[in-house]
């Protein structure tokens, strides 16, 4: 996690360093970048306008934290606001450390979660002002960002938090095993079999929340009526690739997004690439981890090769590269299950394999 910090006061200034301490006891491997504007603090101040470090920040900071008045955070970071599901969270908390207030992104970004943290350290209160949860409601933003799931249609997500907060029932139904406690005008869901499923649309549902790799079915969505359902996928899927030396990032591009489609799999669902240490720095796959923000990773020949389970060998393969199989071993050495075996696109090959999806309320 990256979090940046900014005082505009000495006050300021001791609180940011006190908070930051306190944190990384508890988690050491946080990342923080701390900035000073101050007059009276000339040897720590930075030379730049505050603006302009908040206008960098934004666009590659998880949270951002100011320790000044809650007016200045405002007007600093209006002018680069976007969207709850791109924005970083951003907080403010006063000089004498009484109050940590979440200013936006309080649920998609984890503002809210992040005040509640810092004011349980430092003994500041909270100031949560996000209707659901003042009403301790089911937040379906909070519950995906916590879960590892991308929302599908944020308008739905706000439809829905109005309805809860109207008095309506939403349910949910998963693939995967939901645990923890149920929250109220929440009801948990499997369906399995036909009848089960015309037994549930017959009920008065408002809302029905699907949680899934693949989208629900034609017949479902026409019965029930696409408007009420919400679809949050799992970002659990690793794609292995392999791939000539010198590949476009339109072939690359083109193999990844047609194997998601011939496995019947959002793209969505996508969380990280994986692949050998040789082609780490091969431009094309480079530049498309970097487009869509994954995660690159890479194994060595020899940890691929000691990976276990049945993969397509190709002789060819390891004599160039010290392993039988680039794609499916790294996807299966970044810990998941394969479940589409090696596919070959015009000097590409890309395998799927599936991480353990644990969800909690």
């Amino acid at each position: 996690m990256k979090i940046w910090m900014a005082a505009c006061s000495k006050k300021g200034y001791e609180q940011m360093i006190k908070v930051k301490n306190l944190w990384m006891r508890q988690d050491p491997m946080t990342q923080f970048w701390t900035v000073v504007k101050c007059k009276s603090m000339p040897k720590q101040s930075i030379p730049e306008s505050l603006s302009k470090n908040v206008k960098e920040a934004f666009f590659w900071a998880d949270a951002m934290i100011f320790f000044c008045a809650t007016g200045i955070a405002v007007r600093m970071v209006a002018p680069w606001i976007l969207h709850k599901s791109k924005d970083p969270a951003v907080l403010t908390m006063d000089e004498t450390g009484t109050f940590i207030i979440p200013l936006l992104s309080g649920h998609a970004g984890g503002a809210n979660e992040l005040a509640k943290r810092i004011g349980k350290m430092t003994g500041s209160l909270a100031v949560i002002t996000t209707a659901t949860d003042r009403e301790h409601l089911f937040s379906v933003d909070d519950f995906a960002r916590k879960n590892h799931l991308v929302l599908s249609d944020w308008n739905k997500a706000k439809k829905m938090s109005a309805g809860l907060l109207d008095g309506k029932e939403v349910k949910i139904f998963s693939n995967f095993y939901i645990e923890g406690e149920v929250p109220r005008q929440i009801e948990v869901c499997t369906i399995k079999s036909e009848k089960e499923k015309q037994s549930f649309l017959k009920e008065d549902v408002f809302m029905i929340v699907w949680i899934s790799l693949d989208p629900p079915s034609k017949d479902f969505l026409k019965e029930y009526g696409e408007e009420n359902i919400l679809w949050l996928v799992p970002a659990a899927v690793i794609a292995g690739v392999g791939c000539r030396k010198g590949i476009s990032y339109e072939k690359i591009d083109c193999a990844i997004y047609e194997t998601f489609k011939e496995e019947g799999i959002c793209i969505k669902a996508l969380d990280l690439i994986a692949t050998i240490d040789l082609k780490k720095e091969e431009p094309g796959l480079v530049s498309w981890c970097q487009k869509y923000r994954k995660k690159l990773c890479c194994f060595s020949s020899e940890q691929l090769q000691k990976v276990p389970g049945h993969f397509h060998s190709s002789a060819f393969v390891k004599k160039v590269t010290g392993t039988d199989n680039v794609c499916e071993r790294s996807a299966v050495a970044c810990g998941g299950e394969l479940i589409c075996g090696k596919k070959k696109k015009d000097g590409v090959t890309v395998a799927l394999a599936k991480k353990k999806v644990r969800i909690k309320f």
